[in-house]
């Protein structure tokens, strides 16, 4: 009697499996990300607590994070439905007047990088895949005001030299949504 039971149950819990699979219903549906011109983008990620979307250049894949847009400009009021890249407050140089190439001295996400806004055009820089070194940083362009700042004395830092860079607004321009 207890075999039948058994048997019984086994099937009944195989049953149960088998309906769940074949309902669409049942799955998890991904949120995906989309730029102005509706073009999906890929699916929303989430990298050291940061949510964004995964791009790559050759071996070197990054989750550019996602912030809300804001709606008054005054930084107080966001929307509630469009997004903008999120990005870093400062693009560091070794040069005094922020001239040359920029360094990647951001350890963020899967391969190191750095998100810099300059107006409406974000561009994503990748290291060089070399060891990172030592390297002393004499400038730096802020993001909010586009204005080059020098250090009195450099500033020693862990960095790479800029191998690759991709802007991001170009093909995947502003606002973005997330469906």
């Amino acid at each position: 009697m207890y075999r039948t039971v058994y048997v019984a149950a086994l099937l009944g819990c195989v049953s149960w499996a088998h309906g769940q699979e074949s309902h669409p219903e049942h799955a998890e549906t991904v949120p995906q990300v989309f730029d102005a011109r509706a073009r999906a983008l890929g699916e929303l990620t989430t990298f050291g607590n940061q949510d964004g979307v995964l791009f790559s250049v050759g071996e070197a894949s990054v989750v550019v994070p996602l912030q809300r847009k804001s709606s008054s400009g005054d930084g107080v009021r966001f929307s509630a439905t469009q997004f903008q890249w999120s990005t870093d407050l400062f693009l560091d140089f070794t040069s005094s007047d922020c001239s040359g190439d920029p360094v990647v001295n951001n350890w963020k996400g899967p391969w190191p990088s750095v998100v810099f806004r300059e107006g409406t055009t974000v561009t994503v820089y990748f290291p060089k895949d070399v060891p990172w070194s030592p390297m002393p940083l004499r400038s730096h362009l802020v993001s909010d005001t586009g204005q080059c700042e020098s250090y009195n004395v450099p500033i020693w830092s862990v960095a790479w030299p800029l191998g690759a860079k991709l802007v991001i607004t170009r093909g995947h321009p502003e606002p973005l949504t997330v469906q």
